[in-house]
């Protein structure tokens, strides 16, 4: 029988002690997602951004790459900011609100 629970890998610095967020936060999180997109504008493997509740009740935003359908490694994850809200259509766009550029590594 094939095993419906996701496998969820973290990079070492998505635990946080001075933002008090653990390991079990984020998975917690993770599993509990109001809403997650993909970012087309990213290459291969597939780069998702989403929000969830984690244990403590907190909205965690988080980024993730896909591995497999069932596999996922979360390399992002801080208290939900109005930026990924917005970019989620969890939050409505102020009026003249203006999307930030990202730096490209050259």
């Amino acid at each position: 029988m094939d095993n419906l629970e996701p496998i969820i890998h973290l990079h070492p610095r998505v635990i946080n002690a001075e933002r008090k967020i653990s390991e079990a936060n984020v998975k917690n999180a993770f599993q509990n997602t109001l809403q997650k997109l993909r970012r087309w504008h990213q290459g291969e493997p597939p780069e998702w951004v989403g929000v969830g509740i984690d244990d403590k009740g907190r909205l965690l935003q988080y980024v993730a790459n896909q591995d497999s359908p069932n596999s996922w490694f979360i390399w992002h994850c801080m208290a939900a900011t109005d930026d990924v809200l917005i970019e989620l259509e969890l939050k409505p766009r102020p009026r003249g609100y203006k999307t930030r550029k990202r730096k490209r590594n050259r």
